[in-house]
């Protein structure tokens, strides 16, 4: 999918909000930390259910699709849906204990992770055989408004899994990062990030860039990469639609426009200290702050933007 698509999407859900027809609400404390509980046998849920298909608590499950279920997976996964296979309920319990479905990695590790929705949200995870590996929680503000997805933000080879706890309308969402440690099948939360998680693109040194809509043809990227397991901001691109009459001295680029942090009233512009920040993480990645600006908005995604 298109980023522009994904973003017209958001639109068309901020839209159903507005005459009540599919709404979202945002919790005060949806950036609260992260708790990570990691065990050698599996939590008393997990040995408290089937080790078969297992039957939802709920009367009408959020795990609803006409896909078929899985039959491959093993023990008490068997027969689960995949969590891309689940519908969004919208108007579902908050935490829906009917939600209970599987994500599978599709690297070398071949992870299993569990998804249950209440408390909301537990992840279990699970070697190829079955066998229990970590238990991870996090705190989401409707757990059956998208499901978790796995995705390998940084080219590595390993997927991170990817939690959405918040919409930001027609912004972009608030994700929750969890990074693989090492080569590792263990997992630790790495941070988070705003934007539509779904368009993440990668730039040729391997950052992660992920849009943030700002308006009629115009937003921002942020550009991150792991550091020492940790998500870490490393610059920020100022984008908008090449059509516009706006900032005629930006760097244009397909369907683009594009500047490094050039956003009045922020403070990577406005702070001195912020701005040596900002260098001294360029440096470190690896970047000449003074031709980073050309480098990062000559990526081909960023001629794609506006299209």
């Amino acid at each position: 999918m298109r980023l522009i698509d994904i973003v017209h999407k958001a639109v068309r859900a901020s839209v159903l909000c507005s005459v009540g027809l599919m709404c979202v609400c945002c919790s005060a404390d949806h950036d609260g930390p992260s708790v990570l509980v990691s065990s050698t046998t599996a939590p008393a849920s997990a040995r408290s259910m089937p080790s078969t298909t297992v039957q939802p608590t709920s009367s009408v499950p959020v795990t609803t699709s006409e896909n078929p279920v899985r039959s491959t997976l093993p023990g008490r996964l068997a027969g689960l849906l995949d969590c891309g296979d689940v519908k969004s309920n919208y108007e579902g319990p908050d935490p829906d204990p009917g939600l209970h479905c599987v994500l599978r990695a599709e690297d070398h590790t071949g992870l299993l992770f569990e998804v249950l929705g209440s408390p909301a949200i537990t992840i279990n995870v699970y070697d190829t055989q079955g066998r229990f590996r970590q238990t991870l929680r996090q705190q989401v503000d409707r757990p059956g408004y998208e499901m978790p997805f796995l995705s390998d933000l940084d080219g590595t080879g390993r997927q991170e899994l990817l939690v959405v706890t918040t919409s930001g309308g027609t912004g972009g969402e608030d994700v929750a990062v969890w990074h693989a440690i090492g080569d590792s099948d263990r997992f630790s939360f790495a941070g988070t990030m705003f934007g539509f998680p779904q368009g993440v693109q990668q730039t040729v040194d391997g950052f992660i860039a992920i849009y943030t809509h700002g308006g009629a043809g115009s937003g921002v990227v942020t550009l991150y990469r792991f550091v020492d397991d940790k998500l870490v901001t490393l610059a920020v691109l100022d984008v908008e639609a090449s059509a516009d009459p706006y900032h005629p001295q930006w760097q244009t680029n397909g369907s683009a426009k594009c500047a490094l942090d050039r956003t009045s009233g922020r403070t990577d512009v406005t702070d001195g200290r912020a701005m040596a920040d900002r260098n001294a993480a360029l440096v470190a990645a690896g970047i000449d702050p003074a031709t980073a600006e050309e480098h990062f908005c000559s990526e081909p995604w960023v001629g794609d933007l506006y299209r």
